[in-house]
């Protein structure tokens, strides 16, 4: 059965290896490059007192590869693309082949034949995908220091663990698509759109309900502010409030009126008892997310292969 399965789906191995190769001489080909620009730039020694000295050699630092940078978001289309090209197919062809008939009926069980292909083929989605991620965060790791955004919506889903779990997740999706549809490109089909959505949910309504999150509340302007969300920290809402805690919006400021001076507003501001709330993820829960997320798209696929399962097993004469 691996002699099988490797025979069926070397087309797509092959083409997966050949991209992670590419992506992967490129990248060590220009990493040691962006490090030692890293090094040169003075950016490590930058602070926010610095102002637009600082701004400027940010600015400078990410002309230098702002193409390359680009590649990153290959992790979040990779997972999209082995579900539909991988999962979808592998049932729904052999249904349209006609070759189940001779698969499932001969030494070979229908149990066998699907938890082989199914442990075979998801265990490559999830090391290729882990492996263009390790490759990506490596290279990546200049940039990351310099906007220190791990939570951003495109870091966090390039960098660490997630991206081996939205494979098997998208695997599972076009798995399934394939055998309740009984035809490959609407499995393809599927398995991008479902994958996709999900993906979304997750991210906008999902990710930021993981943890409840560290309030601070801050006085507006002030210089004492600096330092108090630090780096790679994940600012989920900010807001105003007055000295009874409702919220307000521009207290000091009517309707319409040309902005008024930071100096001019501080005593209205301080008689209201104004205050802006910060609603954060703490830097340090980064690898907890990581494995909440995880551990979700993990979840999902189990069950997922599991109905599938079923569905070959119990409703595929």
């Amino acid at each position: 059965m691996i002699w099988l399965t490797w025979r069926q789906f070397r087309a797509q191995a092959i083409a997966l290896a050949i991209i992670l190769f590419s992506v992967a001489a490129v990248l060590a080909y220009t990493g040691p490059h962006l490090l030692n620009i890293y090094r040169s730039s003075g950016i490590a020694g930058c602070h926010p007192s610095d102002g637009g000295r600082c701004t400027d050699v940010i600015s400078n630092f990410d002309q230098h590869f702002q193409l390359l940078s680009k590649v990153s978001s290959l992790v979040i289309a990779i997972p999209a693309l082995i579900g539909a090209f991988w999962g979808g197919p592998l049932i729904a062809r052999e249904l349209e082949a006609g070759t189940s008939r001779v698969a499932w009926t001969q030494s070979v069980t229908r149990t066998r034949w699907f938890v082989v292909k199914v442990f075979a083929i998801g265990a490559a989605c999830v090391i290729a995908t882990l492996a263009l991620s390790l490759i990506i965060q490596w290279w990546s790791n200049p940039i990351d220091l310099v906007h220190a955004n791990r939570f951003g919506a495109g870091e966090f889903s390039q960098r660490g663990i997630v991206p081996g779990a939205y494979a098997i997740f998208a695997f599972a999706v076009g798995l399934l698509a394939g055998a309740v549809v009984r035809r490959t490109l609407p499995a393809v089909a599927i398995a991008f759109g479902v994958f996709f959505a999900v993906r979304v949910a997750v991210t906008q309504w999902v990710r930021p309900h993981f943890m409840s999150p560290v309030v601070l509340k801050l006085p507006l302007f002030s210089e004492a502010n600096a330092g108090k969300i630090k780096p790679n920290s994940w600012v989920v809402k900010s807001y105003m409030v007055d000295g009874a805690g409702h919220h307000v919006i521009h207290p000091c400021e009517p309707a319409g009126a040309v902005p008024i001076a930071k100096d001019a507003l501080q005593p209205c501001l301080d008689r209201l008892g104004i205050r802006e709330v910060f609603e954060i993820q703490p830097a340090n829960r980064f690898w907890t997310f990581q494995f909440i997320e995880a551990g979700l798209f993990v979840l999902a696929a189990l069950a997922l292969i599991g109905f599938a399962f079923w569905w070959v097993r119990r409703r595929l004469a």
